[in-house]
């Protein structure tokens, strides 16, 4: 046992050691290099990290901005439980110089995860009402009658129901990888992971995917092999992967690494919501628009399938709708092509709204 201690165990714990002392060091690096590049120093500017109480619960919001006075945008994660707040940097920075964004980590979802929380509040309505208070208190903060809402993914079904219930608060609506209902997408994603795998003969693949029953109310565990799949076959990422995202939130100086932690437990929080998120059709309840409204779709997003999106679009009436094709992405559209994201939304939904 000696022996084997000097030999394998010992050298072991060394290298681990060495590992972490790495990883954290490179860590701190990143974050530092991130703050000081993505610093505001403009007089009329504002860059905050803090607590907003929103029915009752104290939840993370994060505001950056070049001038306070420009309008105010406030961007809905998707999940639900999986905050893009801690890597917004990558995608939000030309942004920043034309609007205020607001970024937010929901109930139960990343920082605001370390606030505590109870499962029967996981529920739509209490999100549309956090929604509307966030909003609400944006609007007094700022002075402004109206705000900018966008949401990516499950934050599309959030927004697009905030809106229907208070048109009045909102510029515009842009949705990025908009949901519309859950039966129809996972059909519809499903199909897409089948056809991909008898294309490239997985066997392994077909036969794990063969059991699925979408839209896995019953069984949440369907949902992940189906996703494993599907990400694999490009119907979620395009020029990135889980890797990046893991990396840009564990470097990202918004977040500890307890932070980091809470953000990976909060993924359960899409567990709890889908089987009452599986109830909302869109196409059924939501033609009817008040304000402008933006579809951002990755030509090859069938995590929420962009044909469901031009569907649904097609179907509903607003004072103003455009429909965007991100030709090279999936479902991330706003990381894996940050450019044109930001120049959509300044020189498209601004443009044509303020």
């Amino acid at each position: 046992m000696k022996v084997l201690a000097r030999w394998f165990v010992y050298p072991l714990l060394g290298f681990i050691v060495l590992v972490l002392t790495v990883a954290l060091s490179y860590r701190s690096y990143k974050q530092s290099s991130i703050e000081n590049e993505t610093q505001i120093v403009s007089p009329r500017g504002i860059q905050t990290l803090e607590l907003v109480e929103l029915n009752g619960l104290q939840q993370w919001v994060k505001i950056r901005g070049h001038d306070t006075s420009n309008p105010v945008l406030l961007y809905l994660h998707g999940g639900p439980g999986m905050p893009e707040l801690p890597f917004s940097h990558l995608f939000d920075l030309e942004i920043e110089e034309h609007f205020t964004v607001v970024h937010w980590d929901q109930r139960g979802s990343g920082k605001t995860r370390r606030q505590g929380f109870s499962n029967k509040d996981l529920t739509v309505p209490v999100f549309i009402d956090d929604t509307l208070a966030l909003t609400n208190h944006l609007r007094a903060r700022f002075q402004q009658d109206k705000i900018y809402l966008a949401g990516h993914s499950w934050g599309s079904m959030l927004g697009t129901l905030v809106v229907q219930r208070e048109p009045e608060l909102f510029h515009a609506y842009i949705g990025l990888g908009q949901l519309t209902n859950l039966h129809d997408n996972e059909v519809v994603s499903l199909n897409f992971v089948r056809e991909e795998a008898v294309a490239d003969n997985n066997k392994a693949a077909i036969a794990e995917l063969a059991a699925l029953a979408p839209p896995y109310t019953d069984d949440i565990g369907q949902l992940r092999v189906q996703r494993k799949w599907l990400y694999y076959y490009g119907g979620g990422f395009r020029g990135l992967g889980y890797a990046d995202i893991f990396l840009a939130v564990f470097t990202s100086p918004d977040y500890s690494l307890a932070d980091t932690y809470a953000m990976l437990k909060g993924l359960d929080v899409s567990a709890v919501m889908w089987p009452e998120v599986a109830r909302y059709n869109l196409e059924e309840t939501a033609l009817d628009w008040q304000v402008p409204v933006y579809f951002l779709a990755g030509r090859y997003d069938y995590n929420t399938p962009s044909e469901l999106a031009e569907r649904y679009f097609e179907k509903l009436s607003a004072p103003r709708k455009a429909f965007i094709w991100f030709e090279k992405s999936a479902h991330m559209m706003n990381l894996s092509d940050p450019q044109f994201y930001q120049d959509t939304m300044i020189n498209r939904v601004l443009a044509e709204t303020q």
